[in-house]
């Protein structure tokens, strides 16, 4: 715009705004972190700002045009009257997650069905904060023969790991190094569990917000 130029001729940097999933900014490094640091080696004009919040936050954010993009485990914005882009930054394979103490661990040490999780309980977030988490929990636990017991619904996932820890539910979350290495935890893999990150962005966006999904759509994949 006539008003980037300027502000480009002045020697003024340019500013983009992200959202951040709480989940997704947890394994940052692992899921994207990566690829942004080299987006601005190559762009040292710009200056990124990041902001973390619940999904449904970040969604309105970008509806209302406080982000120009967002990064989470997310379908696109729910707006008639705009246009998304979005496209997969990372895949990421999906495990089970109790507290050490959970009783039910000393059961699956001489081996398990995985329909033998029918009578456990599992956390989920609240369907209005997104659906995805528990549409991949019923989807999950129906192809193992089983319909999820959800014994409690959160806000956002740092609440999730509250309760895992201070309860004997269980949690169908991402494999990520942050959680996987948590003392507290013990992690199961989830067989065939996989969640997809995604970046989102206006299609009427400014260029450079295309540039840095370009270099986001380029992360390695994590393997486990």
């Amino acid at each position: 715009s006539i008003d980037e130029a300027r502000a480009t001729q002045k020697g003024e940097r340019e500013q983009i705004t992200i959202g951040c999933e709480f989940i997704s900014s947890l394994g940052s490094n692992e899921l994207w972190q990566d690829n942004m640091a080299l987006f601005l080696a190559d762009h040292p004009d710009v200056n990124l700002h990041l902001h973390v919040d619940n999904l449904s936050e970040i969604k309105s954010g970008l509806v209302g045009g406080a982000f120009d993009a967002i990064i989470g485990c997310c379908y696109p914005p729910d707006d008639p009257t705009a246009q998304y882009m979005h496209a997969v930054i990372n895949t990421v394979p999906m495990y089970l997650y109790a507290r050490n103490g959970n009783p039910f661990l000393q059961t699956l040490e001489d081996g398990f069905d995985w329909c033998d999780f029918k009578d456990q309980e599992f956390i989920t977030t609240h369907v209005h904060i997104s659906p995805k988490p528990q549409d991949i929990l019923v989807m999950w636990c129906e192809q193992h023969g089983f319909t999820p017991k959800i014994g409690t619904y959160t806000e956002n996932q740092l609440s999730q790991l509250l309760e895992i820890k201070t309860s004997d539910k269980w949690l169908l979350s991402l494999g990520l190094d942050v959680l996987l290495n948590d003392p507290a935890l013990t992690a199961i893999p989830a067989d065939g569990g996989t969640y997809e990150i995604e970046v989102v962005w206006r299609q009427d966006a400014r260029e450079i917000i295309d540039t840095l999904a370009d270099y986001l759509k380029q992360q390695e994949p994590i393997a486990r």
